[in-house]
């Protein structure tokens, strides 16, 4: 299951505060914002910055220039069709997605890239080049732009002391005890005159 949440905005802050989980916050170790991969045998960290892709062993010189060919790659017709997989190959090359995509895709989803959708998996992403025309031009000036923000919080991975389970628990605290089901077999949702309805069994098989 998660165990973590990136906090980056003051709002969701506000959130955990309301919620009372402000106060019961815990930030990662910045130690592992590191993430690594086995390339020709070795470990290699990955690159945090647009520098040290310059630096960085785990990608070749060729993988380097198709990295940062990105700049002048025309921005994509209908991205929200694409899959992760094909999104990240036409943007930053076949190399930067087997060996930085792919692997952080699946630590986090689990899933199949070719499969996933891009406009749902990494909708920020998608608007970064859509509004720049390049990922990493947009990154960078919106990294800029955050830095010149006085309210803008620091990005970071934070969990609770009592594990994420906490959140969705003191989300249950803030709702009405009748609008909780817990334990029933989800069976249909459906969508009727812009309203979801949602139908269900409970325990003892009784359908809702």
């Amino acid at each position: 299951g998660p165990n973590s949440v990136t906090l980056d905005a003051t709002d969701l802050r506000e959130f955990f505060d309301e919620l009372g989980l402000g106060d019961k916050l815990i930030e990662s170790n910045q130690r592992s914002r590191k993430r690594f991969i086995v390339r020709d045998g070795n470990l290699v960290a990955l690159p945090l910055s647009p520098l040290s892709v310059l630096t960085t062993r785990a990608f070749s010189f060729f993988g380097k220039l198709r990295l940062l060919r990105e700049f002048s790659v025309s921005r994509l017709e209908n991205p929200e069709m694409l899959s992760v997989a094909s999104f990240f190959k036409q943007r930053l090359g076949e190399e930067a997605f087997k060996y930085a995509g792919d692997p952080f895709i699946s630590g986090v989803y689990a899933g199949d890239p070719e499969k996933l959708s891009v406009q749902h998996t990494f909708p920020q992403m998608l608007e970064l080049e859509q509004a720049h025309g390049s990922i990493l031009r947009g990154f960078l000036k919106t990294s800029k732009a955050r830095k010149k923000e006085p309210t803008a919080l620091k990005r970071q991975l934070v969990n609770f002391k009592d594990g994420m389970a906490s959140l969705p628990n003191a989300l249950v605290g803030k709702l009405r005890s009748e609008n909780v089901r817990t334990g029933v077999t989800l069976t249909r949702i459906k969508q009727e005159n812009g309203t979801w309805k949602v139908q269900w069994n409970d325990t003892d098989g009784t359908a809702n």
